[in-house]
């Protein structure tokens, strides 16, 4: 089986982080996937303002976790995600097609930072400790309803 294992590189557009700008159902303009899943945590509509228009994805994600989070967002996170995904992949024709093309490979958000929820940590701390990998998940999700 084919497997992706870095979004970086020829795979960057698989990144929250990569610069995919969306409109959502309220108008409003976020330039990733990293700004908008960031700016729903808040509870006030200025923390969100705050960080949906912040520099760089890094940026975003960093104020994400400094602010009071909704009360709900443990219950509402992955359709917060899943619906960012959507509107990046179904916003720009181009991604889609770079999806599309990932064929049928198994997408998994390695990384080094302890993430095993989103992805799967390859650092030896997490050896043992096999990620959920819920991104790679959801743009599989995506992939396939994008080749039917």
């Amino acid at each position: 089986m084919n497997v992706i294992s870095s979004f970086s590189g020829e795979h960057a557009f698989l990144s929250n982080f990569y610069f995919s700008p969306f409109t959502d159902t309220r108008g409003l303009r976020f330039d990733t996937v990293e700004h908008y899943f960031q700016a729903q945590k808040a509870v006030k509509f200025v923390d969100h303002e705050v960080i949906r228009t912040s520099g760089a994805p890094s940026e975003a994600k960093y104020l994400g976790r400094k602010i009071r989070l909704r009360e709900d967002w443990e219950q509402i996170k992955d359709a917060v995600m899943m619906y960012a995904l959507m509107m990046k992949f179904n916003s720009d024709p181009k991604l889609a097609s770079c999806l599309v093309e990932t064929g049928s490979a198994l997408l998994l958000e390695g990384n080094g930072w302890h993430d095993n929820y989103w992805g799967d940590c390859w650092c030896e701390k997490c050896e043992n400790n096999r990620g959920l990998n819920k991104l790679g998940e959801y743009l599989m999700f995506i992939r396939k309803d994008l080749q039917l």
